[in-house]
């Protein structure tokens, strides 16, 4: 973890937070297309072993974004009932194809050099996709909490 820099009232600095937000959403991003490429390639790896290391990058990412919150905005959370913040329905999305995707994508090339080759490719491409939900909707600050909506249930 890079420390973020104190100021010398003694708060920490708004450009350490944001190296140390930049740092984290990286590496998530960077361990999503590694398991992109791992569930592609999980039939040249094996099954046990290419499901192993997708749940391990995944697994990692999730370590990587502790602290890292999904922006919310406080009425529409009073509002609704399931409101996670913004891009969290795009984040679990990506992380659900990134496990399926490639491996259906890849199974129908024969030639592994190829696969390989078109795995990366597809890594890559997951890795910028999760960098640009992650960079746009997320941030180190607390957000509020949604508050519970009450069920009515005399309307029927």
């Amino acid at each position: 973890m890079i420390p973020a820099a104190v100021c010398q009232h003694g708060a920490v600095s708004r450009v350490g937070n944001e190296r140390e937000w930049r740092w984290r959403i990286g590496v998530a991003s960077a361990l999503v297309g590694s398991a992109g490429v791992f569930a592609g390639l999980r039939q040249d790896l094996g099954l046990g072993w290419g499901l192993t290391l997708v749940a391990v990058t995944a697994l990692g990412a999730m370590l990587a974004l502790r602290g890292v919150h999904h922006r919310v905005e406080a009425e529409q959370a009073r509002r609704t009932v399931f409101y996670a913040g913004a891009g969290s329905t795009a984040w679990v999305m990506l992380l659900m194809g990134a496990a399926v995707i490639p491996g259906l994508a890849l199974s129908a090339i024969d030639d592994a050099g190829v696969r390989a080759v078109v795995a990366g490719l597809l890594g890559a491409v997951l890795a910028a996709a999760a960098h640009g939900i992650l960079a746009a909707t997320t941030t180190l600050e607390e957000q509020p909490r949604p508050e519970p909506v009450p069920l009515d249930r005399r309307r029927r």
